[in-house]
């Protein structure tokens, strides 16, 4: 699943907030009940774990990985173990946290996103990501 918002930046409000998570809470996920999330979607309440985060700043909108990084929940069941542990890597070799965690092809996957801080940044595809896996139940 993918969830992607807008950053109102000088409100301050929206997925804007994910700029807040990075700064200030991001900095403790190393401890396990910090990198939790309780997200109810669809009606099902379930606990993620961010096992990555980043923002990019591409230099230009071809540098960017957003079709990458958002498109895999329609090709996510036609993908092969492989291609997902590929996939899985990448979030993990560009994260900004300094844990890591063992995810799997088998886990559920979420991402949510929003814009860059900067304007000029989002326009060349520029954004924040955070990389959850499900971990009460599949």
């Amino acid at each position: 699943m993918v969830i992607s918002g807008h950053n109102l930046r000088r409100a301050g409000i929206m997925l804007h907030q994910l700029h807040k998570i990075q700064n200030e809470y991001a900095p403790t996920y190393g401890e396990f009940k910090n990198r939790l999330w309780t997200l109810n979607l669809f009606g099902e309440t379930h606990t993620w774990e961010v096992f990555a985060m980043y923002e990019e700043k591409p230099a230009s909108a071809e540098q960017s990985s957003q079709y990458y990084n958002c498109n895999y929940p329609q090709t996510m069941e036609s993908m092969t173990s492989e291609q997902i542990s590929e996939w899985i890597t990448y979030q993990q070799a560009r994260t900004e946290l300094d844990y890591s965690i063992h995810v799997t092809p088998n886990d559920r996957f979420l991402t949510v996103l929003t814009c860059a801080d900067q304007h000029w940044e989002s326009n060349l595809g520029g954004r924040i990501y955070f990389f959850l896996r499900m971990v009460d139940g599949h």
